[in-house]
């Protein structure tokens, strides 16, 4: 621990004593071999000694000492869901989980990476589509240097997914720095099935890390003071969903596209008085639109390889209908053919299945959280009707906006509780972003602020900036002010 002071070692132990704790417990409830919990004890340090240094450099950057240990709850959170996860998986449904398909035939590849072969043809990848084959490799890869390894795999999926979320909440507090921070750190790092389901080994970890860093790049393309190199975090974030998830990829570029154009006709004087913002966001959109006819094409190809014959819009949605209407937990999807049933759509993504629906503890549960997403709505008003006001000067509303209406319709098609439930965390951190919306005119307050530091220039006779652009520091200045 060279070169870390006393809170960081401190900090560092909480983690690594709390976790070996859990690890333990967990693993002599599961009766799992001894290799794997020591293995898992050690990754789990690892990631505790990676973690806790740049959770002091977000503390220090955000003058807030009480961020590093909202951040290192979360972190240990996380993990403890992660083993909940492990349990659910390999216990309660008998392996009966994608991620021990993951854990074999990573292992497969690992061997192969191990025999000195670093991008290894093997016969497990070849076969498999294109998404379930990336994973493949990415277990494969952290196998080779962990060994076989599932509370391992778990850790460092789940680690994934928890750097996604905090990149979305970066990305938030540059792109609308007027917004309730705390409260959207809250919701992205302590929601529960955002805690759960993307916490093993598999797809919606990997999906949620992508996201956000493609979200990071959009915010940075959509701030007040736009950055040209938010383009490059984008690219890699859709990039990697397009391996994966290509829909997922392609409805990201699409709100993007829409919140950058739509950020040329709103947003204050001093902000479209810029030529430089202007000239980034103009190449901004250019990208866009290249990167979404990318996306729609490998869209396109994925979705007819995937439905064969059934090559049009209604076949795909009559095909998704009947392969996710099984399974005990089904219900009637209402799937969105034309604009009038959108509204209807919404509902039934955002909250089913509802309370009356469920017939077990798991749809039971999602029950429960569609009915407080639709409680935090209701309890959310007075933050609702401030958001055309807040969305018309910053684009990144209207980011979270396209892209959750997109997803509703994508995902309207959906009939079973618990595939739904996996799949909205996908969309869940974007949605937050209308939740956390200042309760206040607070477009107001920056152009009165803006007018008394004119007036003290003018009685002083001091040259300074005219604050109350939504740049200033002291708006930047810490996450609980």
């Amino acid at each position: 621990m060279l070169g870390v002071d006393h809170a960081e070692r401190t900090t560092v132990a909480v983690v690594g004593v709390s976790g070996f704790i859990l690890l333990t417990g967990m693993a002599v409830f599961l009766n799992v071999g001894t290799y794997d919990m020591t293995a898992g004890a050690v990754v789990l340090l690892v990631i505790a000694l990676a973690s806790v240094p740049v959770f002091r450099r977000l503390a220090d950057a955000d003058e807030d000492k009480k961020l590093l240990w909202v951040l290192l709850a979360a972190l240990l959170t996380k993990m403890l869901f992660s083993l909940v996860r492990y349990w659910m998986v390999n216990k309660l449904y008998g392996g009966a989980g994608d991620s021990n398909r993951y854990d074999s035939d990573g292992w497969a590849f690992a061997q192969a990476v191990r025999g000195g072969q670093f991008i290894p043809v093997t016969v497990v990848t070849d076969a498999a589509e294109g998404g379930t084959g990336f994973v493949i490799r990415l277990t494969g890869y952290i196998y080779a240097v962990t060994g076989r390894s599932k509370f391992s795999g778990f850790f460092i999926y789940s680690w994934l997914a928890f750097w996604g979320c905090v990149l979305f909440w970066r990305g938030a507090k540059r792109a609308f720095p007027e917004m309730d921070h705390k409260r959207y750190l809250y919701l992205v790092l302590f929601w529960p099935s955002l805690l759960f389901w993307p916490s093993s080994i598999g797809k919606d970890a990997v999906m949620l890390f992508l996201l956000g860093v493609a979200s990071y790049g959009a915010c940075a393309l959509l701030a007040p003071r736009p950055k040209i190199w938010g383009v490059l975090p984008f690219a890699a974030g859709v990039g990697g969903m397009l391996l994966i998830r290509t829909h997922i990829g392609l409805m990201a570029v699409l709100a993007v596209t829409v919140a950058t154009a739509f950020a040329f006709i709103g947003g204050t004087k001093t902000e479209n008085a810029s030529s430089r913002g202007r000239v980034v966001r103009i190449v901004a959109l250019v990208g866009m639109v290249g990167l979404a006819i990318v996306a729609a094409t490998q869209t396109t190809r994925f979705f007819s390889e995937e439905a064969g014959q059934a090559i049009s819009t209604t076949g795909a949605l009559e095909l998704t209908v009947d392969r996710t209407q099984q399974g005990g937990s089904e219900f009637e999807p209402t799937v969105v053919s034309n604009p009038a049933q959108v509204p209807a759509a919404t509902v039934s993504v955002l909250f089913r299945p509802f309370l009356w629906e469920a017939n077990g503890a798991g749809t039971l549960i999602s029950a429960m959280e569609g009915a407080i997403i639709g409680l935090l709505l209701l309890l959310s008003w007075k933050r609702l009707r401030r958001w055309p006001g807040s969305a018309w000067r910053r684009p990144v509303l209207i980011y979270g906006f396209v892209y959750t209406l997109m997803f509703v319709v994508a995902f309207s098609s959906i009939g079973n509780a618990g595939i739904l439930a996996r799949q909205r965390v996908q969309m869940l951190p974007l949605l937050f972003l209308a939740l956390a919306v200042p309760t206040t005119r607070w477009w107001r307050d920056q152009q009165a602020a803006g007018e008394n530091r004119v007036d003290d220039i003018d009685e002083q006779g001091t040259p300074g900036e005219v604050t109350g652009t939504g740049s200033s520091g002291e708006a930047n200045a810490s996450l609980f002010g």
